[in-house]
Formats: structure tokens, C-alpha cells, sequence
């Protein structure tokens, strides 16, 4: 897999590179937007279905038809890679306290990070809690935080690489590029 490196800027903030791809399930062609940056997507590989039958697997979802259907695949190459405050409450995501698919599952690999997160309603230095993001952990993050919190994964002192696959359930598909019924 050949992870490119994208900019992202929220908010008017200088830049910050984070290489990143988007994956789906075959037939989807819907793409992810975060501010104004439009990722388009790649097919999932085979080693994208061994992995989400380990992981799912492991979390008590043992049927392929309730595992995601994409995936954001985030590279954290050095301690200066690092992800703005933001939500993934993107339309392809309504959120629901109460459907399970709203949510969003994280696999960490590679060095230890922080994950913040902090009220959308919260000034600029608030900071609500942190979770320590270790390798190999399984994370959820339940649709109804996309809806009323911001995280981001801030700059870390070292320079060890570190990849994150967070999955989710695209729920109301882009009609502007794709027409499937998955």
C-alpha cells in the first residue's frame, strides 16, 4: 500500500501532513471529506478482510455482514505528525446513541500516542480527557461523541511511526459519487 501524504488545516492553522487513504467495501465509491480536503477512495484489499476478520472477530462481531465498510487509514510517520482538532461527523456517518453503526472502531499499531478530546461548545484550550493510544489496542468511539465532542491526536516528542485503521459504517451513502446499496 502506498500511503501519500495529504495536508489538512482546520480553522485557518498552519498545515499539517498526515499521510492518509480511505478504503471501502467493492461497489462503494464514496469519497471522505474533511474541511476541504476530498480523499477518493481505494477498494479494500484482501489483507484489509484478514484484518477486520481478527479484529471483529475479537470484539464479539463474528458475522461479515455487520463489519464496516470503510476505513481511514492513517500513517503517523515522526512525533511532528499530528491531527487538528475535528469530528468525523461527516453526513456519509449520521450519528445514533442508540445503532451501533454510528460508531467508529479504531486499530492502533506502532508507537504509544494520545488521543484528546474536548466539548465542541468548549473553548480553544479545553481539554475533557485523553486516552493513551497503545499498539495493538482496539478502541470505540461511540457516534454520539462524534456529535458533541472534537479529538485530535496531538505532536509527540518521538519519532517512531505509528498507523491507525479506524473503520466505520458509511450508513447514507454520497450520492454526488456513488450508487450502490451496500
Amino acid at each position: 500500500m502506498n500511503i501519500r501524504c495529504r495536508e489538512h488545516s482546520a480553522g485557518g492553522r498552519d498545515a499539517v501532513l498526515q499521510g492518509s487513504v480511505w478504503m471501502v467495501e467493492e461497489g462503494c465509491n464514496c469519497h471522505y471529506r474533511r474541511g476541504d480536503v476530498s480523499l477518493s477512495p481505494l477498494t479494500f484489499p484482501p489483507w484489509m478482510h484478514e484484518i477486520l476478520k481478527a479484529c471483529m472477530l475479537g470484539i464479539g462481531l463474528p458475522d461479515p455482514e455487520t463489519w464496516p465498510n470503510c476505513c481511514s487509514v492513517a500513517a503517523y510517520a515522526q512525533g511532528s505528525d499530528c491531527t487538528d482538532w475535528h469530528a468525523d461527523d461527516q453526513l456519509l456517518f449520521p450519528a445514533s446513541p442508540t445503532n451501533f453503526r454510528s460508531s467508529s472502531l479504531w486499530l492502533w499499531l506502532g508507537e504509544t500516542r494520545t488521543l484528546e478530546l474536548r466539548p465542541k461548545a468548549k473553548g480553544e484550550e479545553s481539554l475533557d480527557g485523553q486516552v493513551e493510544l497503545v499498539g495493538g489496542d482496539i478502541y470505540t468511539m461511540e457516534g454520539s461523541v462524534q456529535s458533541h465532542f472534537l479529538h485530535r491526536v496531538p505532536r509527540a516528542e518521538f519519532a517512531g511511526l505509528s498507523v491507525c485503521l479506524i473503520w466505520r459504517w458509511i450508513v447514507a451513502h454520497d450520492p454526488e459519487h456513488c450508487i450502490c446499496e451496500l
